[in-house]
C-alpha cells in the first residue's frame, strides 16, 4: 500500500479484518503508486522523491523484505510519477505527469528509458490488459494503445466517467476504473468503449484512487479520502467483505497485491 499521508509502504498480510495493522516497511516522499512483479520485486513511486524533498522524482525498488530500496531507478527523468504497471519481462511503464508521457524501462532499469506515449494529458494510472494493451488514465478519460505504444490511442473510454485515477484487470480482461469524483468503481468489458457492465458506488467521501483484483477475483479499493481499504467479493454488488482502517493507514493511494 502507497501510504501517501503516512509517507510509507505499508504491508497487510490476510486474512483481512478492519482493525488489521500494516507493517511500515520503508518511508518515501508522497508515495502515489506500488506495484509488485511476480518475482516479489516491490516497485514504489514517490510523487517527490526518496526524501520528499526533490520534484525530479524516481522508482524505488524493494527486495524482500523490503527495508531499504536496492536501487533509484528514472532519478531525474521525471516531472512527478504517477503510475506504475509491468509486464511479464518485468518491464516498467510509468505515467510521467509532469511531462504529459509514459516511460518504459526495462531490466536491469539503469539504461535510459524509451519514451512511449507522449502528449497525455495528465497522465496517472497506467494498467496493461491480459493482450498486454495499455491503458492510461488522461483527463476523465482513459486511453487505450496497442503495441508499440508510440502512436495514437486506438480506442477512448468515456462513459460514466469523471475523474479516473485507478485501473486494475481481472483475470478475464475485464476493465475495472475508480472515479474518485462519482465514489463509484465501474467495470467494462471488452472492447471496454461501451457503458460500464457493473458499478461499485462507495461511501461518500471514499475519493477511491487505487484498485486492485486478486487471483480469487476480489476487488480492493484504496479510499483516499476516508483513508480505508475496502475489499469486495465478486460480483461487487454488496457491501464491502471488509473495510480496513487499522492503525497506520493515511491517505492510501494505490496498493497492489502479492504474488
Amino acid at each position: 500500500m502507497a501510504n501517501d499521508g503516512g509517507g510509507n509502504t505499508l504491508q497487510f498480510a490476510s486474512p483481512f479484518v478492519a482493525a488489521s495493522p500494516g507493517t511500515a516497511l520503508n518511508a518515501e516522499g508522497n508515495p502515489v503508486a506500488v506495484k509488485m512483479a511476480y518475482t516479489g520485486t516491490l516497485f514504489v513511486a514517490p510523487f517527490g522523491s526518496s526524501s520528499g524533498s526533490s520534484t525530479a522524482g524516481d522508482i524505488l525498488e524493494y527486495q524482500s523484505p523490503y527495508g531499504m530500496p536496492t536501487a533509484t531507478i528514472g532519478a531525474g527523468a521525471f516531472a512527478g510519477p504517477r503510475g506504475i504497471a509491468i509486464d511479464g519481462n518485468i518491464d516498467l511503464f510509468v505515467t510521467d505527469s509532469g511531462h504529459n508521457r509514459v516511460l518504459e524501462f526495462t531490466p536491469p532499469y539503469t539504461a535510459a528509458p524509451a519514451v512511449l506515449a507522449s502528449g497525455v494529458a495528465s497522465p496517472y494510472a497506467i494498467a496493461l490488459s491480459p493482450n498486454c494493451t495499455l491503458f492510461v488514465t488522461t483527463n476523465g478519460t482513459v486511453a487505450e494503445y496497442a503495441p508499440p505504444y508510440t502512436g495514437t490511442p486506438i480506442a477512448t473510454i468515456t462513459a460514466s466517467l469523471t475523474n479516473p485515477l485507478g485501473l486494475a484487470f481481472d483475470m478475464a480482461g475485464n476493465l475495472f476504473v475508480s472515479d474518485a469524483t462519482a465514489n463509484v468503481v465501474n467495470e467494462y468489458a471488452a472492447p471496454y468503449t461501451g457503458a460500464p457492465v457493473a458499478q461499485v458506488s462507495l461511501p461518500s467521501g471514499s475519493t477511491p484512487f487505487g484498485i486492485a483484483l486478486d487471483s480469487s477475483g476480489n476487488l480492493y479499493v484504496s479510499e483516499y479520502g476516508r483513508s480505508a481499504i475496502a475489499e469486495y467479493a465478486e460480483p461487487y454488488t454488496g457491501a464491502p467483505v471488509v473495510t480496513i482502517t487499522g492503525s497506520g493507514l493515511s491517505l492510501p493511494a494505490d496498493l497492489g497485491i502479492g504474488p
